[in-house]
C-alpha cells in the first residue's frame, strides 16, 4: 500500500535496493541472536519480514518505556511516602484506579466520598495528577517524559523528530492513562506481602504479559468513556454540563 500510495504521487518512483540487516524475533518476540540479511525490495519476503520485524521490537520497546513512565509519575504524584501507604490509603487506591465508563477512574477528578457512593466532585480536578500527566505528554526533560519518535528529517545530518503523545485524543490519553492504572494495581498487589505502613518504596516489577493483557481491557473501558464524554453520551449531564467537562478534559490534557 505505501508503494501504491507513493507511486501514485510521483510514477517513477522505486524503492534503491541495498543490503540492509534487521532483527531476527523469537516465538515471544524477542529479539534472537543472529539477523536476517536481505534486499530493499518489496517483493522480497526476507525485506518485508525485516520491516515487520522492525514493527514489532518497537511497539514492545514503548510498552516497557511506558511502564517505566507510569511507575514514575506514580512515585511522584500517587504513591505517599512509605510510611504513609496504610491500610486505609491501599483500600483508597484500590477504588481509586478502578476503571468505568462513568467517569474514567476517581484519581482523574477531585471526587465526594460523603455519601454512600462516590461522586465527582469536579471533573479532572485532580491537581497533582494533572501536573504529572502534563509534564508526562510536554516536557522532554522529564525522566517520565512519553514522548515518542514521529519523523526523522532527511539530509546531510539525520534529525530526529520527537513529538508527545498526542493527548488529547481518546487513544493516546486511554493509553497513558491505562499504563498508569495497571501499574498502580501492580503495587497494590505487591504491598498486600508487607506489613503496614511500609519504610521503603517497593521497586518496579517488570511488565508481565497479564498486565498486557489488563492495559488493553482497560484502554477499552477508557476509549468508551472518552468518546461518550466527547460526544456529550455520558448519562445525566445536559449539553451545558457536557461542555463544562470536555473544557476541563481539554484544560486537563492540554499546556
Amino acid at each position: 500500500m505505501t508503494n501504491e500510495r507513493q507511486l501514485a504521487i510521483d510514477p517513477d518512483w522505486q524503492i534503491e535496493e541495498v543490503q540492509v540487516n534487521g532483527p531476527r524475533l523469537q516465538a515471544d518476540n524477542r529479539t534472537s541472536l543472529g539477523a536476517v540479511e536481505a534486499t530493499s525490495n518489496l517483493a522480497n519476503r526476507d525485506f518485508r519480514d525485516i520491516i515487520c520485524n522492525v514493527v514489532v521490537v518497537t511497539c514492545e520497546q514503548f510498552k516497557a518505556h511506558s511502564w517505566a513512565c507510569a511507575d514514575i509519575a506514580l512515585r511522584e504524584a500517587i504513591l505517599p511516602e512509605p510510611v504513609n501507604f496504610t491500610n486505609e490509603y491501599r483500600k483508597w487506591l484500590t477504588s481509586a484506579v478502578e476503571p468505568n465508563v462513568e467517569y474514567g477512574c476517581q484519581i482523574l477528578h477531585e471526587m465526594d466520598y460523603t455519601g454512600q457512593n462516590p461522586r465527582v466532585k469536579e471533573w479532572f480536578g485532580n491537581k497533582l495528577v494533572g501536573g504529572v500527566v502534563e509534564r508526562m505528554l510536554y516536557d522532554p526533560d522529564y525522566k517520565g517524559w512519553c514522548g515518542v519518535l514521529s519523523s526523522v528529517l532527511i539530509g546531510p545530518e539525520a534529525i530526529p523528530v520527537w513529538t508527545s503523545l498526542p493527548s488529547v485524543e481518546a487513544r493516546g490519553f486511554a493509553h497513558l492513562l491505562a499504563y498508569i492504572i495497571i501499574c498502580a494495581q501492580a503495587y497494590i498487589r505487591e504491598s498486600e506481602k508487607h506489613q503496614l505502613p511500609m519504610f521503603f518504596h517497593l521497586g518496579m516489577k517488570p511488565m508481565t504479559q497479564k498486565n498486557k493483557d489488563a492495559i488493553g481491557t482497560v484502554m477499552t473501558t477508557l476509549k468508551e468513556f472518552l468518546g461518550n464524554m466527547m460526544s456529550s453520551g455520558l448519562p445525566g449531564f445536559t449539553s451545558t454540563q457536557h461542555r463544562d467537562i470536555r473544557k476541563a478534559y481539554k484544560s486537563f490534557t492540554s499546556r
